[in-house]
């Protein structure tokens, strides 16, 4: 996590601002453009995904999977997402702030979006050069069911880790910001604008039956991100038995605990070659992992009982406490 903003002066602030403005606009103009730009089949490659609900380490494993020679790595292009469709912008970023989705499913798709992802993240490498695409952005773990619809065969990588890890993580983004928008103030990184993405995930959750009626009653952020980690783990499940074999499942636990064992598994089920001096370059990007926190999270009873349903399954140290 990076340096909070507000600790630098007014000019690097505004300088960061302005330099920020400046390259999401030219991402956003590249993504139109791509968008109109048809491809040829020969052309498209195979997609994978690394998912898990954000501040678990997905991050650290796409950096370490990045330095493969066959794979084409992309990080969170939230602008080309917004490009498929404008609902995917969860937090407002790039498009204006209404009708957006946190949980999307097949019921989303439709086969425009289709031809324009293939413009955008299937043709994002070169055949000559890579084997796939590797996308990296954490919450497709909950929009695996519209992903199936725009990419004919995907593999996911799953990685979990300890829920009061995350929420604490979670919780320490939206104190202390790492960045913000001059012309927005009431944009977050987090929540979005005027807390958009909070609200949507609140209202979808109740519609999956996740924490009905009990939304409302968490008022801290640490309350609201294990919440997201909960959602996040539970919309996987929901697509275990379809994926089968496609999806693999690890715990940064695991991942931390031996790099380059897993590395070598996860580019196998990539499609990538496991071998080779990259693997070694990987293994040691991926340092020891932070004891979780003595958080003390208080949740209203199902969400206590959800959240340390997926403690115990994970093996991960820590509970919630029922209100």
């Amino acid at each position: 996590m990076g340096r909070p903003e507000d600790e630098f002066g007014l000019i690097r602030r505004m300088s960061l601002r302005v330099v920020r403005w400046g390259k999401y606009a030219a991402l956003r103009r590249s993504a139109r453009i791509r968008a109109a730009r048809p491809v040829s089949a020969a052309r498209v490659l195979p997609v994978r995904y690394i998912v898990g609900c954000g501040r678990s380490g997905t991050t650290i494993l796409a950096r370490a999977l990045a330095k493969h020679p066959r794979a084409c790595f992309v990080y969170e292009p939230y602008h080309l997402w917004e490009r498929i469709d404008t609902r995917a912008d969860m937090t407002a970023f790039h498009s204006p702030a209404r009708d957006k989705l946190v949980i999307m499913d097949a019921e989303h798709a439709d086969p425009a979006q289709r031809e324009v992802y293939r413009r955008l993240i299937g043709a994002a490498g070169h055949p000559r050069r890579h084997d796939c695409v590797i996308e990296k952005t954490p919450i497709n773990a909950c929009r695996i069911g519209w992903i199936e619809q725009l990419e004919d065969d995907a593999r996911y990588v799953h990685i979990v880790r300890n829920g009061l890890a995350v929420a604490a993580s979670i919780e320490r983004i939206v104190l202390r910001p790492t960045y913000r928008l001059a012309t927005r103030p009431n944009y977050h990184q987090w929540w979005g604008e005027d807390m958009i993405k909070w609200h949507s995930l609140a209202e979808q959750g109740e519609r999956r039956g996740y924490g009905v009626g009990c939304t409302h009653l968490l008022e801290s952020h640490l309350q609201r991100g294990a919440y997201e980690w909960i959602v996040s783990l539970s919309e996987v499940d929901r697509w275990r038995s379809v994926l089968g074999d496609r999806l693999l499942e690890l715990t940064l636990t695991e991942l931390t605990g031996d790099p380059a064992t897993h590395i070598g598994r996860i580019a196998a089920h990539f499609g990538l070659d496991p071998s080779g001096a990259w693997l070694d370059r990987a293994a040691a990007t991926i340092e020891r992992e932070n004891r979780a926190p003595a958080a003390d999270l208080v949740l209203p009873q199902s969400l206590a009982d959800a959240f340390n349903g997926f403690q115990d399954r994970y093996g991960f140290a820590g509970k919630a406490r029922a209100a």
